[in-house]
C-alpha cells in the first residue's frame, strides 16, 4: 500500500518548510548568504538541523528557494505597479520607484539577491529573474512605441540598460545596511528615476522598427 501524508501532516511539513524559509530570509537579511549557515537558520527556526535537511538536502537548495520565493514576490509587485491602461512613462516610473524603495528599506536582503557571490544555482535564478525582469519591461516599452508615446527603440536592450543601472546605483549603498544607512533616499530615488526615464525618452534605435530584438533567455 502507498502511504499517503493525510491533510494535517502536509500542513505541519508545509508549516516548518515556511518557517525555515523566513529563518533564513532573516539571517541573509543581517549577514548575508555568506554568513548564513544550516545550523544557524536551524536554531533560529527552532527546529533540529537533521529536520532542516529533510526539507532542504542541502544549503544551495534551500538558498535557491528562498532567492526563488523572495524574487517571486517583488516580481509579482512589479507586474502589479506597470498593469492598467495609464501612461507607460507612468506606469513605468511607478514600478521603478516602488523597487527603489523596497531595495532600500530591505538593505542587506536586497543586496545579497542582487550582488552577493552566491552558488551556482543561485546565480542561475538570479538570471532568470533579470531575465523576467527585462520581458516585462521591455513588452511595456514597446506599448509605449506602439501608442507613439516612446521614440522607436530596442526595447530588449532598454529594459537590460535599466536592470543593469538600478542594480549598479544601488549596489553600494545597499551593501551598507538599512535605509537609515542610505543618505536622503528620495533624492537618490529622485535622481535614478530622472536618469532612467530620460534614457527611455530620449532612447532612438539605429534600426527605427520597434521591438524586442535579441531578448534575453
Amino acid at each position: 500500500m502507498v502511504y499517503r501524508q493525510t491533510s494535517a501532516v502536509q500542513a505541519r511539513r508545509h508549516e516548518a518548510r515556511v518557517k525555515i524559509l523566513l529563518a533564513a530570509q532573516a539571517s541573509v537579511a543581517e549577514q548575508g548568504f555568506s554568513g548564513t549557515h544550516m545550523t544557524g537558520i536551524a536554531r533560529r527556526a527552532g527546529v533540529a538541523t537533521g529536520t532542516l535537511y529533510n526539507h532542504f538536502p542541502s544549503q544551495a537548495a534551500l538558498f535557491t528557494e528562498l532567492f526563488r520565493r523572495v524574487s517571486g514576490h517583488e516580481l509579482a509587485l512589479a507586474r502589479v505597479a506597470v498593469a492598467g491602461n495609464g501612461a507607460v512613462s507612468a506606469r513605468l516610473e511607478k514600478s521603478l520607484g516602488e523597487w527603489c524603495h523596497r531595495a532600500i528599506r530591505s538593505g542587506r536582503l536586497a543586496y545579497a539577491l542582487l550582488a552577493e557571490p552566491v552558488d551556482v544555482a543561485v546565480a542561475r535564478e538570479r538570471m532568470a529573474f533579470q531575465s523576467a525582469y527585462i520581458r516585462l519591461y521591455a513588452e511595456l516599452i514597446d506599448e509605449g512605441v506602439a501608442a507613439g508615446e516612446l521614440p522607436p527603440q530596442n526595447s530588449t536592450v532598454t529594459a537590460a540598460g535599466l536592470i543593469g543601472a538600478l542594480a549598479e546605483i544601488l549596489v553600494h549603498p545597499l551593501a551598507g545596511g538599512a535605509a537609515a544607512e542610505v543618505a536622503d533616499t528620495e533624492a537618490l530615488i529622485g535622481d535614478i528615476l530622472g536618469f532612467c526615464m530620460a534614457g527611455i525618452r530620449s532612447r532612438q534605435s539605429q534600426n527605427p522598427a520597434p521591438g524586442r530584438q535579441g531578448e534575453a533567455a
